[in-house]
C-alpha cells in the first residue's frame, strides 16, 4: 500500500524530494522499463539460464 510506506518513510525521517515521488506500479513508469527490456532483447542482450537467486 502507497500510503503506508509513504507514512513509514515520513516516520523513519527519510530526507526524500516529495516532489518527485513516483510509483513503478503506474502505467507511465514501466512502460519505459518494458520497452527497455525489448530494446534489450532485440539486440541479443537478454538471455535465460537456470541459477540461484538471493531476495
Amino acid at each position: 500500500n502507497i500510503a503506508t510506506m509513504r507514512r513509514q518513510l515520513k516516520t523513519m525521517g527519510l530526507s526524500y524530494d516529495w516532489d518527485r515521488e513516483l510509483a513503478t506500479c503506474e502505467p507511465g513508469y514501466y512502460r519505459h522499463e518494458q520497452k527497455m527490456f525489448l530494446d534489450f532483447l532485440a539486440n541479443g542482450l537478454v538471455y535465460r539460464k537456470e541459477s540461484w537467486v538471493n531476495w
